[in-house]
């Protein structure tokens, strides 16, 4: 109609939250403060596990020339800290990435003052492998997608779906990979380095174990590395389960805990 005027307006929401996971730190600090500078201020929760990296960026905003109370960084404990940002009534905007259990209760608090929520939740993805596949190119592909970051990504490619025309040869490539595979802390030349903690430590093995009772077969790896430089980390070696049946990913598990991780 002649008479009336339609328009999109672009506010600020103003106060942003965003928990981030211990991960992938840096590039997730990064991904949400830099939307910043578009007139709103944000205050990062980094995980209790690797807050190093969110406070060091703060300070490099500071030095950088922002100014104080833009960019704000706040430790603590999730049920503390972390709760404590989507249930405020001052946030407008919210982002999470982390476990499904936790997201949910970030979207209920959200949710009670209508906030707008953007979130990542855990996932384990598969790798898919054709009978044309080129193998001397897919075989080191699929190692980088498990090791990369130690597996602690939700991006790893943690299922491998092979072919059956081409199960045999993928199975025979596979752990002479691994094997070559070199595990130890961060300033030496490693692939693969440590988990984050005693708890994912235990956690992992946990899970290897419930592979063996659910009847899948090793491979290669399975087991603690604990011995020389390993004594001073939480080392696993990096491992692959065959014959895994679809039980393993029965909806009775979490995403975040699958039967058979590699």
């Amino acid at each position: 109609m002649p008479n009336v005027i339609g328009m999109t307006l672009r506010e600020p929401y103003g106060v942003v939250g965003s928990i981030i996971p211990w991960n992938t730190p840096g590039p997730l600090t990064v991904a949400d403060v830099a939307p910043i500078p578009a007139g709103n201020t944000i205050v990062v929760k980094p995980a209790e596990d690797a807050p190093l990296t969110a406070l060091l960026l703060g300070k490099l905003a500071l030095e950088a020339g922002i100014p104080p109370g833009v960019v704000n960084v706040v430790t603590g404990y999730g049920p503390e800290a972390g709760a404590a940002l989507p249930a405020h009534p001052g946030v407008r905007r919210m982002s999470f990435t982390g476990s499904p259990e936790t997201g949910s209760r970030v979207m209920e608090a959200c949710a009670k003052n209508l906030v707008p929520l953007d979130v990542e939740l855990g996932g384990k993805s598969p790798q898919v492998v054709l009978r044309d596949a080129p193998l001397d190119r897919a075989i080191p592909t699929i190692v980088r997608a498990i090791t990369f970051n130690t597996g602690q990504v939700c991006a790893a490619g943690s299922r491998l779906v092979v072919d059956e025309k081409i199960h045999d040869q993928v199975v025979e490539a596979l752990p002479s990979a691994f094997e070559e595979m070199t595990v130890g802390p961060w300033p030496e030349k490693v692939d693969m380095g440590p988990l984050i903690s005693a708890k994912q430590e235990a956690r992992v093995l946990g899970y290897l174990d419930v592979g063996r009772q659910e009847g899948a077969k090793v491979v290669t790896g399975g087991h603690k590395l604990s011995w020389g430089t390993y004594d001073s980390g939480f080392f696993v070696e990096p491992t692959i389960f065959d014959g895994v049946t679809p039980r393993c990913a029965s909806p009775r598990r979490s995403s975040s805990a699958p039967c058979c991780p590699c």
